[in-house]
């Protein structure tokens, strides 16, 4: 096997021109929260694709599973999204009860864990891995079932910021432990920087000081990526986070690739849209990939991926005959 980290450091240090590295994800909802089937599933991934580096494949509600929710997976299998189905959230009083819970409390984060290191050990430390970490507003909005901004409206007490710093605290362990156990970096996920969730002064308030932590966690780490979901994100705001790596929605959400690569001097994950992966639309990932590839010919910046979780059904044949155009 090519030593893909190796070979990325080389990339990222400007030492190897003419290469385009290149990654994609999907969720697995039947395996998710079996360490052992979505390790070996995400490796085998990996290995078909022939990826640069791993983003873990996490179920999508791993933070909040310890909190006490009742969930719902099975949207993802069409293309749509998990459900929290109930909450102990509701109400605004109800942000006091949240815990402060530690890893070895939270059976979702060690079941987390535990992927990671049977991923460490599939890839004998080959392959670059970055854990998927949500931000704590993140957490905060799947445990109150998206309804955040009206608890940040009402949080006259600070009872919500007084929450999202118990909510931060496992995260925090969370991320030193997978450091530990081997990841390279973080994917540290906002779903709430965006314009039409949230204004810019309420994320300033409850969404940056906590990201900030998260990612002081993760500061020895050099892969650490983040990524802004979503449409109308809040790209000026968090663009100049310190971490080396950003991603988003690049063509359903401004800046464009182009204006994205004025704005920041970081390296940019994305490139593709991963609605054209999904409808095998070629005319669009064949301009995505040549405009890529030509940014990479004189500045290595671009790591080529979709903005964000390819949503099931897509072809596997699709992603194979994208990754023989990229080694082309």
């Amino acid at each position: 096997m090519t030593d893909k980290k190796k070979l990325l450091k080389a990339f990222m240090a400007k030492q190897l021109r003419g290469y385009t590295p290149f990654s994609a994800w999907t969720h697995y909802p039947e395996i998710d929260r079996e360490p052992q089937a979505i390790s070996q599933a995400t490796y085998d991934f990996a290995r078909q694709f022939d990826i640069d580096f791993i983003k873990t494949m996490s179920n999508g509600m791993y933070t909040v599973e310890d909190y006490g929710v009742d969930l719902d997976f099975s949207a993802i299998a069409k293309g749509g999204v998990a459900q929290v189905k109930a909450t102990p959230i509701h109400s605004y009083q109800d942000w006091r009860e949240v815990p402060e819970l530690s890893v070895d409390q939270a059976p979702a984060f060690q079941r987390e864990l535990e992927h990671l290191e049977r991923l460490v050990e599939l890839t004998k430390g080959e392959i670059p891995l970055v854990v998927t970490v949500h931000s704590p507003l993140t957490t905060a909005n799947k445990l109150c079932q998206g309804q955040i901004d009206q608890y940040i409206e009402a949080d006259g007490e600070g009872i919500l910021l007084q929450a999202l710093e118990r909510l931060t605290r496992p995260t925090i362990e969370f991320v030193q432990l997978a450091l530990a156990k081997g990841a390279d970096g973080i994917y540290l996920a906002s779903q709430m920087a965006s314009h039409d969730k949230l204004s810019p002064e309420a994320y300033q308030k409850y969404g940056i000081p906590f990201d900030l932590k998260i990612i002081e966690a993760a500061d020895t780490a050099w892969l650490n990526t983040l990524h802004i979901h979503g449409a109308n994100i809040m790209f000026d705001l968090l663009k100049d986070y310190p971490l080396p790596v950003i991603n988003w929605h690049i063509g359903e959400s401004k800046p464009e690739l182009e204006e994205g690569i004025q704005e920041t001097d970081k390296f940019i994950m994305g490139g593709l849209r991963r609605e054209a992966i999904t409808q095998a639309d070629w005319p669009t990932l064949e301009d995505q990939l040549s405009q890529a590839k030509a940014i990479n010919q004189t500045d290595n910046r671009i790591l080529l991926t979709p903005g964000c979780v390819i949503r099931q059904p897509f072809s596997k044949d699709t992603l194979a005959r994208l990754r023989d155009l990229i080694r082309s």
